[in-house]
């Protein structure tokens, strides 16, 4: 028998756990508008001062070398809140850097937070 956490609990826990939600971002995804008969693509903000909270980089994943540089991603992790309106192809702004949204991970089963893998876009 599977015994599962009651919704009242579940709510307490949403609550609280927004308290650890310490920084606030920019949700962009991208958008097509129409001019003079022409498509053109731009990013929208869908949601503004997003509490959210990031976590250091994960991994840095060589993509070559330019100019005898070496130059790769660097990898995060974000945890919003479980409802938050995001998706992979969204963009994250987070203090003037922006963030590719490459994955949402596996929610947990309290379904408290969102996490979601970022890259940083140079």
């Amino acid at each position: 028998m599977s015994v599962g956490i009651g919704r009242q609990a579940v709510a307490m826990m949403r609550r609280y756990g927004r308290a650890f939600l310490t920084d606030s971002c920019t949700i962009e995804r991208q958008s097509q508008t129409s001019e003079g008969g022409y498509l053109r693509g731009g990013w929208s903000v869908v949601a503004a001062d997003v509490a959210c909270r990031m976590l250091p980089g994960t991994r840095q994943d060589a993509r070559g070398v330019v100019e005898d540089k070496e130059v790769g991603r660097v990898y995060f992790k974000l945890s919003l809140a479980h409802d938050t309106d995001l998706r992979d192809g969204d963009r994250v702004v987070m203090g003037g850097v922006v963030y590719e949204v490459l994955q949402i991970l596996a929610p947990l089963t309290d379904q408290v937070f969102m996490t979601v893998k970022l890259a940083r876009l140079d």
